[in-house]
């Protein structure tokens, strides 16, 4: 994963400088780090330049881009697990024939009841949920936001288990933190200011 920011101007950013290169989380205030997902998602028509893997990607649109964002709301507890899961698939407008296809074959890995209402599921259950909407998305980033305090689902034992799983299938991930303090141990901290991204020693 390599994302650069060469003197990026937004209504959100201006100037800003510096490059993502690993799997990383990323502190700031929260207000910033919902700024800078705006900027990763669907921010168009800004100057400077903001490279993904090495392609200018300033009018890309959010579709395109490749990031997902995860949260504790991405989940809809009223749905069971196989309707949460395909409306991920119907925003691509897929067939209902395919959009079973490959929920029942990603099951295959993961080995969840799809018939259980979201309520009814274990931690490891929604865990997987959450991989399994970034997988169907076919994105190739994952943002996960931590920075609410009422958040419980993402604590260090939790996010380990998820970014093992994007490892092993080398999706990216981006952790969006209001903290410093480290939830996965060999992962380096970044900081994330009005103007700049730098490593925090």
């Amino acid at each position: 994963m390599n994302i650069v920011f060469e003197n990026y101007s937004t209504n959100y950013f201006e100037n800003l400088n510096g490059t993502i290169s690993e799997n990383c989380q990323i502190f700031s205030n929260k207000i910033t780090l919902d700024k800078f997902i705006a900027v990763l998602m669907n921010v168009k028509y800004a100057s400077g330049k903001m490279m993904i893997d090495g392609e200018l990607s300033n009018n890309v649109i959010s579709k395109y881009r490749g990031f997902y964002v995860v949260d504790e709301f991405m989940l809809y507890e009223h749905l069971n697990v196989y309707d949460n899961l395909s409306l991920v698939l119907k925003s691509n407008k897929m067939s209902p024939v395919t959009i079973y296809r490959k929920i029942d074959s990603l099951n295959e890995k993961l080995n969840v009841d799809l018939d259980n209402k979201i309520k009814e599921c274990d931690e490891d259950t929604i865990i997987k949920l959450f991989y399994a909407k970034v997988v169907l998305s076919d994105s190739h980033f994952a943002i996960i936001k931590n920075y609410n305090n009422y958040t419980k689902i993402f604590n260090k034992k939790n996010i380990y288990k998820f970014t093992s799983m994007f490892d092993e299938d080398n999706i990216n991930y981006i952790i969006l933190r209001d903290k410093k303090e480290k939830l996965v141990d060999d992962l380096p901290i970044l900081k994330l200011g009005k103007s700049k991204i730098s490593h925090v020693k």
